[in-house]
């Protein structure tokens, strides 16, 4: 039985015995936003699994946040809330159609199942090929410069050319959706008023790439995913505005979280001193990663509503309430991790997996951000040596939806083909 197995009561404890979210300790978000790590670990100090912010409700244990990824008493945010906080037609048909994460549990059930079959284990494998070309391509550009900002010429570029692979989108169309998809991240935004004008732009220019993209793509078939999506939609499985919003939930699923992730660990690697590590153990890329996500996860924060009020620790949480499971604060809870504030490559995998989410919502592209991360991280320590921070790096500002380096110049030397051909692993 977990921590929050203890804590949880049934909601029909008496009102008397509980107090409500305004009794829980502030989560100053002001010096969150200077200090993450300091808030997160006083709140962590006073044994608080709560706390109250101006966003809702924090969830700082990383028990309950493990555990409410999957409870049925909590639901996601839906079209209606985005309705109701002033979206535009726009957003809201995209929240309905096309994101996964927010649509309908009918609707959700019966797309994520056509739309996750590219991303099976096997299929993910048959892309590896590719994916490691793109990271050459982009490796080859500032190699032997000497110098680099591995956050702008690789990993941001890194990322959204894999997924290009993915989906059969020729690679010199990359920057057509890019910026685009990047700043779709905003829908996760807490509060998201400021950000509205801001995704109106990004969903218009992505809806205006994508309809084209799958036009071309109905006239001329090839052997790839958006063909077979195409073809869902023909038989009905999938209606046009499925089709056409889901592939826009695609360019930013798969560009803009893997590649702030994959910056987040090489930071680590370089910071903690283990790049040359991982270019001689490149088996222990995966543990370095999986403890980056513990320490930065890209996503600080994911939302969820109560059905019913909940009961946790003689809290009451009201039902409707603005739930925030927060990664971050759960990735450094002294109750579940030794040391926290520590990188370690001694912890058990997988360390950290609520990253991706769990439940019905969890990421269908896990295994493709595994294998991106792992061989992008591969193919740079295995052809880079003597890599210095050049530069502070420059982090994106710890209250915006995803977290990571947006700048990160490094130093370096080129290894000696003899060592550098060893790096990538199956």
């Amino acid at each position: 039985m977990t921590e929050a197995d203890h804590l949880l009561t049934a909601t029909a404890e008496p009102a008397t015995a509980t107090e409500g979210i305004e009794a829980l300790p502030f989560f100053d978000l002001d010096a969150f936003r200077t200090d993450p790590f300091a808030v997160v670990d006083e709140l962590h100090q006073q044994g608080a699994l709560l706390a109250r912010s101006d966003r809702g409700v924090e969830v700082l244990s990383r028990d309950l946040v493990r555990d409410w990824f999957k409870d049925d008493r909590f639901r996601v945010p839906n079209v209606h809330d985005y309705a109701a906080k002033g979206g535009s037609e726009l957003l809201t048909h995209f929240v309905e159609h096309g994101d996964l994460l927010f649509m309908s549990p009918e609707r959700h059930r019966r797309v994520r199942q056509i739309f996750a079959r590219a991303f099976a284990v096997r299929r993910v494998r048959e892309y590896r090929e590719a994916i490691v070309a793109h990271g050459e391509h982009l490796l080859a550009q500032f190699a032997e410069a000497g110098e680099a900002d591995l956050a702008v010429q690789f990993t941001s570029r890194f990322a959204p050319g894999a997924l290009c692979s993915v989906l059969g989108i020729p690679l010199d169309e990359v920057d057509h959706f890019v910026d685009a998809a990047q700043d779709l991240r905003f829908i996760v935004a807490h509060p998201i008023a400021p950000h509205l004008d801001r995704l109106d732009k990004c969903l218009g220019t992505l809806h205006d790439y994508v309809v084209p993209l799958l036009a071309e793509r109905t006239a001329r078939p090839r052997e790839d995913y958006l063909t077979d999506l195409i073809a869902a939609a023909g038989d009905g499985r999938l209606t046009p505005d499925e089709l056409v919003w889901g592939t826009v939930n695609l360019l930013l699923a798969g560009s803009d979280t893997t590649a702030r992730q994959l910056a987040s660990s090489l930071y680590f690697m370089i910071a903690e001193g283990i790049w040359e590590q991982m270019a001689a153990e490149p088996d222990q890329i995966r543990t370095a990663i999986d403890e980056s996500t513990r320490l930065l996860p890209v996503a600080f924060v994911l939302v969820r509503v109560p059905l019913v009020d909940v009961v946790v620790g003689g809290t009451r949480i009201p039902a409707g309430t603005t739930v925030l499971l927060n990664n971050f604060a759960a990735g450094r809870d002294p109750a579940a991790f030794d040391a926290p504030a520590t990188f370690s490559l001694d912890r058990k995998l997988p360390i950290f997996p609520t990253v991706f989410g769990a439940g019905p919502h969890h990421c269908i592209g896990e295994q493709l951000a595994w294998l991106e991360m792992t061989s992008g991280a591969q193919l740079l320590t295995g052809a880079l040596t003597d890599l210095q921070f050049a530069a502070d790096t420059t982090f994106q500002t710890w209250t915006e939806p995803f977290s990571g380096p947006i700048a990160m110049p490094v130093t370096f030397s080129r290894r000696s083909p003899a060592t550098s051909d060893a790096g990538l692993t199956a």
